[in-house]
């Protein structure tokens, strides 16, 4: 259940309609700003890792918006994976090794750091 929460949070506070992607920009500025700063030492440690992205966030929407950026901007689509049919075996270390996934392997890295 906190996985769909958490999820829909995302969702929602990053998809925003138009007209509100500047304002959305603006809100997780802060948030935004700290995802960069994270060291890429951290991500062959799924626990450093989400306790360096969130330690700082009291508010679990800042939390997943810091998960979620740094997914999104660290962890890149396997496409090639993908048109070799590869299957979606990946466990989430395979992820952050990679630093590729398929649909799964974003789905469970997420849910993991956010349980972390």
């Amino acid at each position: 259940m906190r996985y769909l929460l958490l999820t829909a949070i995302v969702i929602f506070s990053v998809a925003p309609i138009h007209g509100q992607i500047t304002a959305a920009k603006a809100e997780y500025a802060e948030v935004d700003e700290h995802v960069k700063s994270i060291s890429q030492q951290m991500i062959y440690h799924p626990e450093v890792l989400a306790e360096s992205l969130t330690s700082r966030f009291a508010d679990d929407r800042e939390k997943a918006r810091a998960i979620y950026t740094w997914i999104a901007t660290n962890i890149e689509y396997n496409l090639v994976g993908y048109s070799n049919g590869l299957k979606d075996t990946q466990t989430i270390h395979d992820v952050l090794r990679s630093g590729k996934a398929l649909c799964s392997g974003f789905s469970m890295l997420f849910a993991h750091l956010c349980d972390l």
